[in-house]
């Protein structure tokens, strides 16, 4: 909509589980196995270099502006898991 173009709801799907598997990519790369399992995957450092990413791809004259909206909510979807993590009593490790 933002595009003036009418919602491809396959496409809008489609996106959706691709958030939900982007979301998930954490515990993917970092199990659970322990208290202690968040690292670098987990860290506020990911979360910066993830927001850097976003910025330079937004600033970029490469990319469409689908493709740069497809990034930003594939960021959105792997920060929103950091954002939950953050808020538990362990929290998330600088690096």
């Amino acid at each position: 909509r933002m595009q003036n173009q009418e919602v491809d709801w396959r496409n809008a799907l489609g996106c959706g589980i691709a958030g939900a598997g982007v979301a998930l990519l954490p515990d993917l790369l970092e199990p659970a196995v322990s208290p202690k399992h968040r690292k670098i995957a987990h860290s506020v450092t990911t979360a910066g270099l993830l927001l850097y990413s976003a910025r330079k791809n937004w600033d970029s004259n490469e990319t469409n502006p689908e493709q740069k909206a497809t990034w930003t909510s594939l960021i959105a979807a792997y920060l929103s898991h950091l954002a939950a993590d953050s808020s538990t009593p362990a929290g998330l490790p600088l690096v």
